[in-house]
């Protein structure tokens, strides 16, 4: 099985009217994927990089423009979201599971795939990075920035806030954690989890009314003397 340690970038409305909220809540748009593919070991296969051409929010937010250098003549110049997911999947081959540093890269890329009409039915098994990073390195519940994990780690830092780059750190992080035994706590979690659920839902046994009660033994009659 192959690692797939994506990064995405997007941008967002830049007024509360501009938000898309039918037939889903649009909170960003995705104008950048970036992903490393790894081996087991965690040493990189190969990589890519995709400018997606935005549909519902054209104009780059102030913001988004400043933190990622992404201006609007560089959306123009993108491909269309399906035709950037179709190449992504076809990238990441077929027997993979997907990587990211936190959670809100997946809940970005399912809510563009439902808005453009992409079932997420099947979508692949994801890790979060940055919760087992915490959890077997810095050893803390808080969320760790990825350029503070690069810098705990002594791995060579690129410039934050691209998707590429992000992704190639991320990955760079990987190879420092035990996948694998993340792989066995969360299967014995799911076993668990689902041990307790077929308990709950187990019909108990209905006790027939009086039949634990025991019967009543009647006295035989007392024969006297002389019947």
């Amino acid at each position: 099985m192959n690692y797939i340690v994506f990064d995405m970038e997007w941008n967002q409305p830049r007024t509360k009217e501009e938000m898309i909220k039918e037939p889903i809540r649009l909170c960003g748009e995705v104008i950048q994927i970036g992903a490393v593919k790894a081996d087991e070991n965690g040493n990189v296969l190969d990589t890519l990089e995709i400018m997606i051409h935005p549909v519902y929010y054209t104009k780059m937010h102030a913001k988004v423009r400043k933190l990622t250098g992404i201006d609007n003549e560089a959306i123009k110049e993108g491909i269309p979201f399906n035709e950037a997911y179709e190449r992504f999947m076809n990238f990441c081959g077929d027997d993979f599971c997907f990587m990211t540093w936190g959670n809100d890269d997946i809940g970005i890329i399912l809510s563009n795939m439902k808005i453009h009409g992409i079932s997420t039915d099947d979508f692949p098994v994801c890790y979060n990075l940055q919760r087992i990073y915490g959890k077997q390195i810095a050893k803390t519940k808080n969320q760790v920035s990825l350029e503070d994990a690069i810098e705990a780690l002594e791995e060579p830092s690129y410039l934050a806030h691209n998707a590429l780059n992000d992704a190639v750190s991320a990955a760079r992080v990987l190879k420092h954690l035990d996948i694998e035994r993340e792989k066995l706590e969360l299967s014995k979690q799911k076993q668990s989890a689902a041990s307790a659920e077929g308990k709950k839902r187990r019909p108990r046994r209905r006790r027939r009314r009086g039949a634990d009660k025991k019967k009543a033994i009647e006295p035989a009659a007392s024969v006297g003397a002389g019947e």
